[in-house]
């Protein structure tokens, strides 16, 4: 009876490891983004209003246009001006339109509604690969 508990033992073991190695790939394959499509956290940002959230996204250095301001920014000013835009403009809901390559596998676009109150803004971004990671380079933020 005990050699039985052990092949047992050894069949569970056998079974569990060819569950775990089909999972496996799936599981991988599920932790690679599609670059085409806005990261969850970053569309995240937007609904929510969160400048830190978004500027997580953000190159070094980006253009930002944002209603009066339009310009080249460091990280940390772009995060100041959006989070001021936010204060003023309370977000009440964001979608995204498009999003895909600019002609090249290096920048990707995303174009978006940002509504707040009675004010519909168009949302363009392009981001651009540097260290297997696609940040934002530029950022537009204009009413319709």
């Amino acid at each position: 009876m005990n050699r039985t508990v052990k092949i047992f033992s050894f069949q569970q073991f056998v079974c569990i490891l060819i569950l775990f190695i089909s999972i496996l790939p799936i599981e991988k394959a599920k932790a690679q983004e599609n670059p085409l499509t806005l990261p969850e956290s970053l569309k995240t940002g937007f609904e929510k209003g969160d400048a830190n959230s978004i500027a997580g996204f953000f190159r070094e250095t980006l253009s930002l246009e944002l209603q009066n301001q339009n310009g080249v920014f460091s990280k940390t000013q772009a995060e100041k001006l959006l989070q001021e835009f936010f204060l003023k403009n309370k977000v009440d809901s964001f979608t995204v339109l498009q999003s895909g390559n600019t002609g090249s596998a290096e920048n990707i676009f995303a174009i978006g509604e940002l509504v707040s109150g009675q004010v519909h803004y168009r949302v363009y971004l392009v981001r651009s690969k540097l260290n297997n990671q696609y940040l934002i380079h530029s950022l537009s933020i204009t009413k319709i």
